[in-house]
């Protein structure tokens, strides 16, 4: 896929970079306060970038490696980059527990 998306760029052809999309798989421990965040996209070996101070990712914040932990009220914003340019609408998920 990522060799056609090279020939519409060189084309000037204009595609949908919905596979670029962030979206999250979020596993929740309530009883210790701490969720486990999986960053996902549709394409090939993405380059995630995601932040928890809430400000945009860029090629400078974290890069996502694999899943992490993250505290209780949390917000995590991610992008998808390619050569150092975002490709990718920044995704933004709220981890918040309720009490019991």
């Amino acid at each position: 896929m990522e060799e056609q998306y090279k020939r519409y760029e060189e084309k000037g052809i204009n595609y949908s970079r919905s596979a670029y999309q962030v979206y999250f798989e979020v596993a929740d421990d309530i009883s210790n306060n701490k969720s486990t965040v999986n960053l996902l996209t549709d394409s090939y070996q993405p380059e995630i970038y995601y932040t928890l101070d809430g400000t945009e990712p860029t090629t400078q914040s974290n890069r996502f490696e694999g899943p992490f932990e993250v505290p209780v009220y949390k917000t995590v914003r991610a992008a998808t980059f390619k050569n150092g340019q975002r490709i990718s609408p920044i995704s933004i998920r709220a981890i918040v527990h309720l009490e019991k």
